[in-house]
């Protein structure tokens, strides 16, 4: 796990991580608590809140699944307009979904789907967004081969000019998701 320089943090990493304190909080939990319920041991989940360490997409999942908040939401700096009524059907539709989905995979296919989207409708072929964004695994990421980082995300939300969240978001209404 390499810790990182905060100066030099996205600001989608220092959202999601006084988010992800701010949902804890709000559920009632400790850091021992989450731990417990997700399996990420307690150092982690300080130094994930602290800014000190990288997190996978798998453990991103687990996080937010134990706080029962969607990922995207996690990620949205307007973090605490999503406890606002409005949201509770989109809210219910994705519960829905993580309660039929195996841990991780829901984000994953989201991910996934979003990402060929967007990619398509910016009219880039795999190998370009590689190029692009210097992620250079495109295919894998489309086909939910591999757990990858906020980190590698954030170019590929860069390249189409999205806010990181939304690739994490429910898909339009025509998603084989849905």
């Amino acid at each position: 796990m390499p810790k990182l320089e905060k100066k030099s943090l996205p600001v989608e990493r220092k959202v999601f991580a006084k988010n992800l304190k701010e949902a804890r909080l709000f559920a009632g939990y400790t850091l021992q608590t989450l731990s417990d319920k997700t399996g990420i041991t307690v150092t982690y989940i300080s130094g994930v809140e602290r800014l000190t360490y990288n997190i996978s997409l798998d453990s991103m999942t687990k996080l937010s699944h134990a706080v029962q908040v969607p990922l995207y939401a996690l990620l949205n700096p307007n973090f605490n307009k999503f406890w606002d009524l409005n949201n509770v059907q989109e809210w219910l539709s994705y519960k829905n979904l993580i309660d039929q989905a195996k841990p991780a995979s829901l984000e994953r296919q989201l991910v996934a789907e979003n990402v060929k989207r967007l990619r398509k409708e910016a009219g880039y072929t795999q190998q370009e967004v590689d190029e692009l964004s210097g992620y250079a695994t495109t295919s894998e990421l489309e086909r939910q081969l591999c757990n990858i980082t906020l980190d590698k995300i954030l170019p590929l939300a860069h390249l189409f000019g999205v806010p990181l969240y939304t690739i994490f978001q429910l898909p339009p209404t025509e998603s084989p998701l849905l």
